[in-house]
């Protein structure tokens, strides 16, 4: 026998579905602020003032929408999900970064740093740190934030298809939107770099046979919780030597 649902009472379920969750949402909007600022208050103070200033200057500017006020002829040759923004929750990126024992030689370098908070956590961590962005209002913010605070902090504002990475020993890709082309080209970027460069993607391992992933970490970010890879640079095969020529022995 077939049973038809009432009408009235799927609408119900529908909007009790959006209620719930839209107070998901709220819920984890509220948290995850309250949560990185009691973490930093006990573990990081040194990042407070920074994180203060993040929020003052964005009071008004919405980051998400940032990407619409960029002039045209920055954002005419870009897919549109390689400028969408998202940001990991810094108690997370603080668990990987002291999984990965950095020290004064290393270089910490964020493709596409948004407002710069990963950049300015590991400053504020002892580490060199660099932030490389295309959106002129996240560097502004990131700018403002960290100079008079976090001196081991540096932005640019730079396509991350042209900005030079050589000197990096660790990247950060938290591109989980960005389209597959992007990912391929950055992928081949990193793998032409020195062996054992490391990079961090997020979502997903950049694809490319010179990336070896190491390990995977589970953490959240404001989408959510997500996964997170460890790769490095393999070192490349050796080229083969040409054969051997003797010069010929006259009688």
């Amino acid at each position: 026998m077939l049973f038809l649902q009432d009408p009235a009472e799927s609408k119900l379920q529908r909007l009790f579905q959006r209620v719930v969750s839209h107070l998901h949402r709220l819920t984890f909007s509220l948290t995850f602020p309250l949560y990185e600022w009691l973490y930093l208050l006990w573990s990081c103070p040194e990042m407070l003032p920074s994180l203060w200033r993040i929020l003052s200057f964005s009071w008004g500017r919405d980051p998400y929408t940032a990407i619409t006020r960029m002039p045209h002829d920055l954002r005419e040759h870009r897919h549109p999900d390689d400028l969408v923004y998202g940001e990991i929750i810094l108690p997370t990126f603080d668990r990987i970064l002291r999984s990965l024992q950095l020290g004064a030689t290393d270089r910490f370098v964020d493709l596409g740093c948004g407002r710069g908070r990963l950049v300015m956590m590991a400053a504020a961590r002892g580490i060199r740190a660099h932030g490389i962005e295309l959106v002129p209002l996240h560097l502004r913010c990131a700018k403002y934030a960290a100079s008079p605070y976090l001196p081991l902090a540096s932005f640019e504002q730079a396509d991350i298809l042209q900005a030079d990475l050589s000197q990096a020993t660790v990247f950060w890709a938290s591109g989980t939107c960005w389209s597959d082309p992007l990912r391929e080209q950055i992928a081949a970027r990193i793998a032409q770099l020195l062996p054992n460069t490391r990079v961090i993607s997020v979502s997903s391992p950049l694809p490319h046979p010179q990336l070896e992933t190491l390990c995977t970490f589970y953490g959240w970010t404001t989408w959510g919780r997500d996964a997170f890879f460890l790769q490095r640079v393999l070192p490349k095969p050796q080229e083969a030597l040409p054969p051997a020529s003797f010069p010929s022995l006259g009688t």
